[in-house]
C-alpha cells in the first residue's frame, strides 16, 4: 500500500503536501527534530505519518516523541 491511500484509510482525509513531504522524510532518514506549523494544520497527523513509515521502511526509528507547547498553541488560536 503506498502512503497516500494508507494515510486515508488511518485518518479518512487525502494527505496534504507537507504530510507527504514528512513521509518521505521519514522514510529517507531524514528526520526532522522539529516541525513549525500553524495550529489547524494537521500536527497530530505526524503521529500516522511515522507509523506508516515505521510499517513500510525497515529503517525508521522505533519512537516517536511528540512534545506540543500548549502556550503556542493557545497564542495562535486566539491570535487573529
Amino acid at each position: 500500500m503506498q502512503f497516500g491511500a494508507a494515510f486515508k484509510v488511518l485518518t479518512g482525509y487525502d494527505p496534504l503536501p507537507w504530510q507527504a513531504s514528512l513521509f518521505t522524510r521519514f522514510a529517507t532518514g531524514t528526520i526532522p527534530t522539529t516541525l513549525n506549523l500553524p495550529t489547524g494544520l494537521g500536527k497530530t497527523s505526524v503521529i500516522p505519518i511515522w507509523l506508516i513509515a515505521l510499517a513500510l521502511v525497515p529503517n525508521v526509528p522505533r519512537r516517536l516523541v511528540y512534545v506540543v507547547n500548549r502556550r503556542t498553541v493557545v497564542d495562535q488560536a486566539t491570535a487573529g
